[in-house]
């Protein structure tokens, strides 16, 4: 874009051969980008695990959404709290990036202190939002 073109400072614009550079720099400062740490090693652990059975080879709906493949009998499945089934490695490594069920968002609790502060004031937050409205008719 010639300089008469731009709107503006020509300051204002980045005009430097590093663009991914610049972009990766941005992000590393915006502590939203990364969003929720992974899940607590301990809730991981404690997570249900079972074979998968002939039933849920049969079922031509039921797969994974982790890796998109179905279950085969006698493999390592993993159960998070909403029910949701995974391939037992596929859900360890899923968690060991995010806290929470691929299919639904249910998190599992992080070792992460300030997270779970941040996630119990929120849900205050919303609480205390859900009391302070006046009640609806019929309730």
């Amino acid at each position: 874009m010639p300089f008469d073109a731009m709107h503006g400072n020509v300051g204002d614009y980045f005009m430097g051969r590093d663009m991914d550079g610049l972009i990766a720099r941005l992000m590393e400062n915006d502590q939203n980008v990364h969003g929720a740490p992974p899940a607590a090693k301990a809730s991981v652990a404690a997570l249900r695990r079972f074979e998968a059975t002939k039933e849920m080879e049969a079922d031509p709906v039921q797969e994974c959404v982790v890796c998109r493949d179905r279950f085969n009998v006698g493999q390592s499945c993993t159960a998070m709290p909403c029910e949701h089934i995974y391939h037992e490695d596929c859900l360890a490594q899923w968690l060991g990036v995010h806290n929470s069920c691929p299919m639904c968002r249910m998190e599992l609790p992080t070792d992460d202190d300030e997270y779970e502060r941040s996630k119990q004031h929120r849900e205050e937050r919303r609480q205390s939002q859900e009391n302070a409205r006046p009640p609806t008719e019929g309730n």
